[in-house]
């Protein structure tokens, strides 16, 4: 019967021991093959682990990391995108009106050649601010982007922006006008900022 019982003991001993290796091992292999899903770039759903204690502990944890890379993922993103835009816009502008010079397309007329030539400068000086902001990244990370307000005039902003597009839209058969209050007032503004838009 002491044999027995011994024997019944170590049995139950080894039983709980496996149940509980399980318990650990089977939570702690979820999380090792999410940290794969995540190290892969695929974030899913959350991890979802309640026991033992302390794994869910880690669980919770890994989940709002998981949370925040997701979030700095979709920032990434966003900010390609706007960086691709930023430098495409002046980049388009300047193939078009470089080609329109190299077609020849105003020989006979040095004003439209020297709005062209106006026209490419400007756009070069955009891509060149567009990249010192790239420099200021951390800044705008942080919510500190500073802007300069100052009263100028909306109308000569819209002219200058119908100007730099007109050469496009005359290539593809388009004519651009603007058409202005006879008086529009100042306005406090950020030039720069609004030009971008």
């Amino acid at each position: 019967l002491g044999l027995a019982g011994s024997a019944l003991a170590v049995a139950l001993l080894l039983g709980l021991s496996l149940l509980n290796t399980r318990a650990i091992t089977r939570p702690l292999a979820r999380l090792r093959d999410k940290t794969q899903e995540v190290a892969r770039g695929r974030f899913g759903q959350e991890l979802e682990i309640r026991s033992p204690p302390e794994l869910a502990e880690v669980a919770r944890a890994f989940n709002a990391m998981c949370a925040r890379l997701r979030e700095l993922d979709d920032m990434k993103r966003d900010f390609i995108g706007h960086v691709s835009h930023e430098f495409h816009t002046p980049l388009t502008a300047i193939r078009e009106a470089s080609g329109i010079l190299l077609e020849g397309a105003f020989d006979h007329a040095p004003e439209r050649r020297r709005e062209l030539a106006a026209i490419i400068h400007e756009e070069c000086e955009r891509l060149i601010r567009s990249s010192q902001q790239l420099l200021d990244l951390s800044r705008l990370e942080a919510g500190m982007m500073t802007y300069r307000f100052i009263s100028g005039s909306l109308a000569d902003l819209l002219r200058e922006a119908v100007a730099r597009w007109r050469p496009l839209a005359q290539r593809r058969g388009i004519e651009l006008g603007l058409e202005l209050p006879p008086e529009l007032p100042p306005v406090r503004m950020d030039r720069e900022r609004v030009a971008q838009v």
